[in-house]
């Protein structure tokens, strides 16, 4: 996730991510991985488009045997060391992921400023009580 806001803010990075594999089926809630058609959309630039991949139920204890780490979300940065086959088959079967509603727009990071204060905070009183403190 890191990763791809760097690369959606334009920060330098090489090499920038192409590829994201996410384990949909086998990742609970979906919740965690809701976010990465939008992140890989907006980190996408005209040219140098990331695909997004979606491996099928049960892939991730088959990566998680092979890699010895608990994961089911990988970010791949280029096309070194992947067989032509594979590649091929990712161009053009893989489509570009597609935003319409936010076309023509460019992440940009919150703006939040903080004012420094020396203002003493002072605990609330309860009125009731103090007012029964008058009374008597």
């Amino acid at each position: 996730v890191q990763a791809l806001e760097n690369q959606a803010q334009d920060k330098k990075q090489s090499p920038k991510l192409s590829f994201i594999v996410v384990c949909k089926a086998d990742i609970q809630p979906q919740l965690l991985i809701s976010q990465f058609p939008v992140l890989c959309y907006t980190a996408s630039k005209h040219d140098h488009k990331i695909k997004l991949i979606q491996l099928p139920k049960g892939s991730i204890d088959r990566i998680e045997a092979v890699l010895g780490k608990k994961t089911g979300i990988i970010g791949l940065q280029n096309f070194e060391n992947l067989p032509d086959g594979f590649i091929k088959l990712i161009e053009e079967e893989v489509k570009n992921i597609e935003v319409p509603w936010l076309e023509n727009i460019k992440f940009v990071s919150p703006k939040i400023k903080m004012l420094k204060t020396t203002a003493p905070i002072m605990p609330k009183r309860n009125k009731q009580k103090s007012n029964k403190v008058q009374k008597n």
